[in-house]
Formats: structure tokens, sequence, C-alpha cells
């Protein structure tokens, strides 16, 4: 059985983690009913197995799975992440092939990962993406994001 990886941004540190050991925690505010917060595992002490001093509170919004494809460059793609491609196309008019880059955001959808192509409102199998490389995640770069 193949251990899940996630990863996430610390709330002490910033600093991104990825751990195949995460926590899930409900707590009960008065005021503003039921919240989530995560923790991730960054290290082992305790002769090599999990404790709980090493989990560290992680931001919510920044908790991605490891989608078990890697990158054109072997870099593990997340959920979040911002993947470029070069896509090319026959232009019949002009009767040549274009080239031109397309962004991709890596997102779990109806069973499947998938890359989101926000300008075009196109969607494509993260297989199709491994050619891509990761120029970044919606939480630390937004601006890719961005339809210009």
């Amino acid at each position: 059985m193949d251990n899940i990886e996630f990863r996430g941004q610390r709330v002490d540190s910033g600093e991104w983690i990825e751990s195949h050991d995460i926590l899930r925690r409900e707590d009960w505010d008065g005021k503003t009913g039921w919240t989530t917060r995560y923790f991730l595992q960054d290290g082992y002490s305790c002769n090599q197995t999990p404790c709980l001093e090493n989990f560290f509170e992680v931001i919510s919004e920044t908790v991605g799975q490891y989608t078990t494809i890697d990158d054109i460059d072997s870099d593990n793609i997340f959920k979040g992440d911002i993947i470029q491609l070069q896509v090319g196309e026959t232009n019949k008019k002009l009767k040549r092939h274009i080239l031109h880059s397309k962004k991709y955001v890596i997102e779990w959808h109806f069973g499947e990962w998938i890359g989101i192509d926000l300008e075009h409102r196109e969607n494509m199998p993260l297989t199709c993406l491994q050619c891509g490389k990761i120029i970044g995640n919606r939480i630390d770069n937004p601006e890719l994001l961005e339809i210009s």
C-alpha cells in the first residue's frame, strides 16, 4: 500500500513541509462554530516513530495531496500547483505550427486529478501534464492565475 503524502505551509514560520502523517482537529468555538485545523509531521524522533511533538499546524488552505505524478523535472506535483505546458497547434490560415504556453492549476475533480486551464475554461487529465513544469502554486503565486 502506498503512503499518501501531503504538503502544507506552517502557521508559525511560513515554511512548506511535506509529510505522510497528517492530523485533522475539529474545534468548537461558541461564536463562529466548528473550525478545522490541520497538523503535518516534520521530521522524526522518539526512535524513528511519529511523535506528537513533531507535528506542526499548517494553514488549512495550503494543505495539498501529492498526486503521485511528477513534472518534467521529476518534481512532485501537489494539489494547488500551477503547471506550465508548451502546447502546439496548426494554424491552417497561416499554414504554420504555432507554439504557446498554457497554465493549469491542479485540482481533484470527480474522482481524478486534473489540470484546469482558467483562461480557456478547459480541463486536462493530469497524466497529460507530465511534460509540463511546475512554475508555482496557487498560494505563493496567485498572480499566475490571473487571466490576461
